[in-house]
């Protein structure tokens, strides 16, 4: 399990510097306002330790970053997690219109959709 920490706190760490691009701990501690000190993201990174979510999800929005890639670098999230995001994300997007021609395309080609007996299934188009 410790191989699997040190693989996330060294990817939290490069999103964290691609993220922040040469701005100081003191720089991003005053870009996110209240929510760590300067002093924290300096012990974070000497200790090796993760950050909490919030945190990250604070720096990777006063940096116009993606929260999700901060919480998967960081390995809070998974890629199972993030399809999901994904997946819910683009049919909360579309428009009705848009909805109504996918299942009428999919009735004409005969794509079927299995259900998962298992939550942890995924679904699979046919």
């Amino acid at each position: 399990m410790r191989g699997t920490y040190a693989v996330c706190m060294n990817q939290w760490q490069k999103w964290l510097d691609e993220t922040i691009n040469g701005a100081s701990d003191r720089e991003v501690a005053i870009a996110v306002g209240e929510i760590f000190s300067n002093g924290s993201l300096s012990r974070w990174r000497r200790e090796n330790a993760t950050p909490s979510a919030e945190a990250l999800i604070a720096i990777a929005r006063a940096y116009d970053a993606n929260p999700i890639d901060a919480l998967a670098a960081a390995g809070y999230l998974d890629d199972g997690d993030i399809q999901s995001a994904d997946l819910i994300a683009a049919i909360k997007s579309a428009n009705s219109q848009q909805l109504i021609e996918e299942i009428f395309r999919r009735s004409l080609t005969g794509a079927l959709i299995d259900v998962p007996t298992d939550n942890n299934q995924e679904s699979d188009v046919k």
